[in-house]
């Protein structure tokens, strides 16, 4: 399930948006291609835009020890991965420095943070072999989709409200003005349009909240599957040892607020799920 479930939401979200767009233009499959085509070619415009925002590189681009260590590494990852999946699967590799410890599956490319290349080399399997599930799963392509759809939801929510207030504005100014002074008509439709503005925002919040809750849910979805794969193909152990070392292991309890936001999981959760399922495979290897 886990491996098509990326693929499923990409497409249905795809499919209800191709729909909505034929369905709001009257039938128009032009429309509906438009909406379509577009929506798919700004997916694949995620990609050199991420490696643009990111400053990455290209592994050829690089000085040849980092290109030797993160090759090497990504080798045995994908020796791993060919011997599991019954296929050979070979993302492009990009180098970006960011100050930051962390990688980034996007499209076809997987993006390692400079730093990683100094860690201990298992620790450097380990995070390429949670990044090859994302690129196996599709997953950068779900969240392109889901963000922009987050996206487009909020801005036509803004301009829904704005439309919406103008025009009660409009209608109770009118209708006021036969019983009323104009001053005093448009006073009171102000008014009224402030209600209404109000409204639609505490509406546009309530509404983005929700399809945010509901994102960051499959993301930790995501995150969980793809530490799973990473202990299925021998590195739990040094995953757990980067997420102890650069987690900012925080064992306090989370907010409500937290736990339906956060896009990963804490740091403690992974481990004890990384723990539970390294003993799962201890359990099966010994019976």
């Amino acid at each position: 399930m886990r491996r098509y479930l990326s693929t499923i939401i990409s497409f249905a979200i795809l499919a209800f948006d191709t729909y909505w767009a034929y369905d709001i233009s009257g039938g128009s499959i032009m429309w509906a291609a438009i909406v379509c085509f577009g929506i798919i070619a700004m997916i694949f415009a995620k990609v050199p835009m991420c490696c643009f925002g990111l400053g990455a590189v290209p592994i050829d681009n690089v000085p040849a020890d980092e290109q030797t260590l993160l090759q090497s590494a990504m080798d045995e990852v994908l020796q791993r991965v060919q011997q599991k999946e019954g296929k050979a699967v070979k993302p492009k590799l990009y180098i970006c420095d960011n100050g930051t410890q962390n990688a980034y599956s996007v499209g076809g490319r997987i993006i390692v943070e400079r730093s990683l290349l100094w860690l201990d080399r298992g620790q450097l399997k380990a995070i390429l072999a949670h990044e090859m599930s994302h690129f196996i799963c599709a997953d950068s392509m779900c969240t392109a989709i889901i963000e922009l759809n987050i996206f487009l939801i909020s801005i036509g929510m803004i301009i829904l409200n704005v439309s919406i207030g103008l025009f009660a504005f409009l209608i109770i100014a009118i209708i006021l003005s036969m019983l009323f002074s104009t001053w005093i008509s448009i006073y009171i439709a102000s008014l009224f349009g402030k209600f209404i503005k109000w409204m639609g925002e505490l509406t546009i919040r309530i509404s983005l909240f929700v399809h945010r809750a509901l994102a960051s849910l499959i993301y930790r979805y995501m995150e969980t599957g793809a530490d799973i794969y990473s202990v299925e193909l021998g590195y739990g152990y040094s995953l757990m040892r980067y997420l102890r070392n650069n987690g900012q292991i925080n064992t306090e309890r989370q907010s409500a607020l937290q736990l339906l936001l956060d896009d990963h999981p804490a740091p403690y959760k992974r481990i004890a799920l990384i723990e539970k399922k390294m003993n799962e495979q201890n359990s099966i290897t010994q019976f």
